[in-house]
């Protein structure tokens, strides 16, 4: 063999070896994020901000590796640096097969971030740490390699980047659906181990490679060296899609449901975006995007705020601009990356942007913000960054101060002067004089375009008229009266007034929950779900016929996992017991204000509230048994925490009722197909079923204030056959097949959406 073919074959050896490693080290690095939040999510009823938690760490946790890396790569040889890596590599090893530590398998609501981060840190932090710092590693070592393409290895990036996508979007179609917990993290552990001997290799044949491949000057990347500008906007262009899509997740996760799917596609198009501008080939022109950066803008601001709609046409228009965005800053990142001597600096300071971004939307502005307000902020702030001065088009000063004048003074009027107060009692005239106000301040920023300071102003400007005018296009201009915002999500009050009188709304993110009239004479009346007519009223009133003619009391003991306003309450007859399960204090405030709702002080004052997730207080608590009635009502928005329907969730619950007790879900979803779930894990469970497919009569005077709903009610055979043998809307139905039966091991969201697209409605009045 020639010396240049034995050259030859040393570079495709190190490339494939380099490759390969990278490869997996990035899917098992993504692979773990959604499997840990998974195992995680229970702990906190299911609540998004699991997701949004689990992602502030790993980005902290990222930035440690990327810090480890840089210091091996300026301080020792690089055959130390192999070394020390594969100790450890090894020592990372120790704490697998991954798990949640038995010491914390208890989260309070009190202090949940903190708790989790712990969880976290202890259960998975040592092998993604580990994993974190060898890509920078790699690539580094690629860098002093010899290899032709040593002198920009930054294509590497996008290798490792597409070795995270393929992990990502597997997970919830694929690893998720085949695979138990269990079953996966013993086969990342497996994928662990086969890694250290790739990455040992990849190293091995670094230090055995020299200087012998030849570059002319003309091959040489044409990078520049890092300065403090430099680091600046990396960070704030790693700031802005991070932050940003995680205050699209908690959009997402709130309005839909909080599973592993939908945390991952905000986060796929995220990787997506580096894959896309870090490739040496096919890199989107800056100037392209540049030019097109403010209209690109002006729809995410208007997609953004598009809440209430269909979640299939909210979310894809959510994530496409979120995607361009992003897609502009990482473009711009690139523009930015430093001499390769610089790599791992480079790596650091875009890590500490994206670690700034998740704390500020992840764990921040749940605190500071009563609403998802870190979502516009993040949008004014990527104007700043994003138009580039090269763009400033020459223009009169006194133009841009009269343009803006106008355009406040319009604003101020109608948002908060005294024309406000005359739009405050015509809908139709505020919609539209709204509508005008913002599609006059788009058109004012777009002809700004080219004006970095005008246009960033403006945009800014157009951005707050948009979202304070949000409420009065989504919810019919009723007045808000409470805006509150806690770990697991955000909540409104709002007042209305219709035929029937004023009333209250309790929203969480954009689902109306519960209504409650705010007459005295009409104030026991259960709204919303819980009417009459509905499951829950003729579920209960059922229950008490059927004591009765069992020669017993109609009285009844009944636990309800979920609080909301309290209006099943009012289904309360004297003698009975009611215990609340409710996860969020906030809630449980709410529900206990009279001035928001008076539920439980008119119908129940003696109802117990025990705070904190359900399944874990009552499998504590052996006190809690006999109930006749147990009802699963827990809402996240518009979905339901999945480990309170899986087959484990219902022997719990069938242990804590009597023998002809009944287990009653409240299945309601606008996307997934919750009443096949509960129908198959009822079945599993040795329970029999039936399904009620509510539509509310428009023939009632509350029909406007009345939901259609989905509820399964279950227990034993004998019992549901007599139970509802006067109550014909309550049918026996098959569950789809596609859904499986969901376990705290197994849960298969993609069969529960297409299940839910090709069900039959088969609703009925009252």
């Amino acid at each position: 063999m020639t010396n240049a073919d034995s050259t030859f074959s040393a570079g495709r050896s190190l490339t494939i070896a380099t490759a390969s490693a990278i490869l997996v080290s990035a899917f098992l690095l993504f692979s773990v994020q959604p499997l840990f939040a998974r195992m995680a999510l229970p702990l906190l009823g299911g609540a998004s901000n699991v997701w949004n938690t689990a992602m502030v760490f790993f980005q902290a946790t990222l930035l440690l590796g990327y810090l480890y890396a840089h210091f091996l790569q300026r301080h020792l040889s690089l055959a130390m640096q192999v070394g020390i890596h594969m100790i450890v590599l090894c020592v990372a090893t120790l704490v697998l097969p991954i798990a949640i530590p038995k010491s914390l398998t208890t989260v309070t609501a009190d202090a949940p971030t903190i708790r989790l981060l712990m969880i976290f840190a202890l259960g998975a932090g040592a092998p993604f740490f580990a994993l974190s710092a060898s890509a920078p590693l790699l690539q580094r070592w690629f860098s002093i390699s010899g290899h032709p393409g040593a002198d920009d290895p930054y294509h590497l990036y996008a290798a490792s980047n597409i070795g995270s996508m393929a992990a990502l979007l597997s997970y919830p179609v694929i690893i998720e659906p085949m695979f138990a917990v269990s079953a996966q993290t013993e086969l990342w552990h497996i994928g662990f181990l086969t890694l250290i001997p790739i990455i040992f290799a990849a190293g091995l044949l670094t230090m055995r490679s020299s200087p012998k491949y030849h570059r002319s000057k003309t091959e040489t990347a044409i990078l520049r060296p890092i300065n403090n500008r430099s680091r600046l906007r990396i960070v704030g262009l790693s700031f802005v899609p991070s932050g940003l899509m995680l205050a699209v997740t908690t959009h997402l996760t709130t309005d839909i449901a909080s599973m592993p799917l939908l945390w991952i596609a905000p986060f796929s198009l995220y990787l997506l975006t580096f894959i896309v501008t870090f490739s040496t080939k096919d890199r989107p022109r800056s100037k392209f995007l540049r030019r097109y950066t403010p209209l690109i803008l002006i729809m995410a601001a208007l997609f953004g705020v598009g809440a209430g709609g269909s979640p299939l046409i909210i979310a894809p228009t959510e994530l496409f601009a979120f995607f361009l965005i992003a897609l502009v800053c990482h473009r711009q990142l690139v523009d930015e990356r430093p001499e390769t001597k610089s790599l791992t600096e480079f790596y650091i300071w875009m890590s500490v942007g994206g670690v700034l971004g998740g704390l500020f939307a992840g764990i921040i502005s749940p605190l500071i913000f009563d609403d998802i307000w870190e979502y516009p902020l993040l949008l004014i702030l990527s104007a700043w960054l994003v138009i580039r001065p090269s763009l400033v088009r020459p223009s009169s000063s006194i133009q841009i101060r009269i343009r803006y004048a106008l355009l406040l003074a319009g604003a101020a009027s109608i948002l908060f002067g005294p024309i406000s107060q005359i739009l405050a009692t015509n809908d139709m005239a505020r919609i539209l004089v709204n509508i005008a106000l913002i599609a006059g301040a788009a058109i004012f920023i777009y002809t700004e375009r080219h004006n970095k300071s005008g246009f960033a102003a403006g945009f800014a400007a157009f951005v707050m008229i948009l979202y304070a005018s949000a409420p009065a296009l989504l919810y019919r201009g009723d007045d808000t009266i409470l805006r509150a915002r806690s770990f697991f999500g955000s909540v409104k009050v709002t007042e209305g007034h219709t035929q029937i009188g004023a009333h209250h709304a309790l929203i969480h993110g954009t689902t109306i929950h519960n209504y409650q009239i705010r007459e005295q004479s009409a104030r026991k009346a259960p709204l919303a779900y819980y009417g009459a007519n509905g499951p829950f009223g003729e579920t209960i009133a059922a229950l008490r016929e059927h004591r009765r003619a069992a020669g017993r009391e109609g009285t009844l003991r009944i636990a309800a996992i979920g609080l909301g306003a309290g209006a099943i309450a009012c289904h309360n007859k004297p003698g009975d017991e009611w215990v609340f399960f409710e996860i969020d204090p906030l809630i449980v405030e709410i529900a206990q204000d009279d001035r928001y709702f008076s539920y439980l002080s008119d119908c129940a004052p003696g109802a117990e509230i025990r705070t904190g997730d359900a399944r874990l207080v009552i499998r504590s608590d052996k006190s809690l048994i006999d109930f006749d009635l147990l009802i699963v009502d827990a809402f996240s928005s518009d979905s339901i925490a999945a480990h309170l329907i899986t087959r484990e969730a219902i022997k719990l619950y069938r242990d804590r009722i009597k023998d002809d007790g009944v287990i009653l879900l409240h299945t309601s979803n606008r996307t997934l197909d919750m009443t096949s779930v509960a129908i198959a894990t009822a079945e599993a469970s040795g329970e029999k079923s039936r399904v009620m497919r509510y539509m509310p009569d428009p023939a009632n005077p509350h029909a406007s204030l009345l939901m259609p709903s989905h509820a399964v009610a279950m227990s034993q055979e004998a019992v549901i056959n007599t139970l509802f043998a006067d109550y014909p809307r309550w049918q026996k139905e098959e569950a789809n097949p596609i859904v499986g039966v969901w376990t705290d091991d197994y849960s298969h969201i993609v069969g529960a959406f297409f299940a839910n697209k090709f069900r039959p409605r088969t609703e009925k009045t009252d």
